[in-house]
């Protein structure tokens, strides 16, 4: 399987950056660190855990951390959020999903975000992955199995196929 960053899908070759999914270039860009144009990330911090290793989610005094590269706004530019159905969490559902598929190198159509953009793919899963995974999530945070959440995604991703909607 060919390494390949998320962000931009250039071919790594450095092991830490393979780790990571993400080149230097992109890991030290604005939209990893912050989001997409966003000033300042007081409420958010992005821990150096690639998302293969698992999806965390933890609540600290200052905000929120994850290890959820925000590639792309929709609905909640303060950030992530988890434990109802909302835009901060259909947020994060959208960047989860969104990262998987380029962890994939998926090809598919890309639809306009309000920052960003994304797979339509990414856009139309959000809501149903925040109903089953980050919405029932607990408010103090927790831990949701890569393996899972990507199984979750490729189901998905066939019975969308199967249907022609992709």
């Amino acid at each position: 399987m060919q390494n390949s960053c998320i962000k931009c899908g250039k071919t790594l070759t450095d092991p830490v950056s393979i780790k990571r999914n993400m080149g230097p270039t992109c890991w030290g860009s604005d939209i990893h660190a912050k989001g997409p144009d966003v000033k300042d990330s007081e409420h958010m911090s992005f821990l150096d855990v690639p998302m293969s290793e698992g999806i965390i989610l933890m609540r600290r005094e200052n905000g929120v951390s994850t290890n959820v590269p925000w590639v792309v706004i929709e609905g909640s530019p303060d950030g992530y959020e988890w434990g109802y159905n909302g835009s901060g969490p259909n947020d994060l559902s959208l960047n989860i999903i969104e990262n998987i598929l380029r962890g994939m190198q998926y090809r598919g159509q890309r639809s306009k975000a309000h920052k960003g953009t994304a797979y339509s793919l990414s856009h139309f899963l959000r809501v149903s992955f925040t109903r089953e995974f980050v919405g029932k999530m607990p408010e103090e945070g927790g831990f949701i199995d890569y393996k899972t959440a990507k199984r979750w995604v490729l189901n998905r991703l066939f019975e969308s196929e199967r249907e022609g909607n992709e």
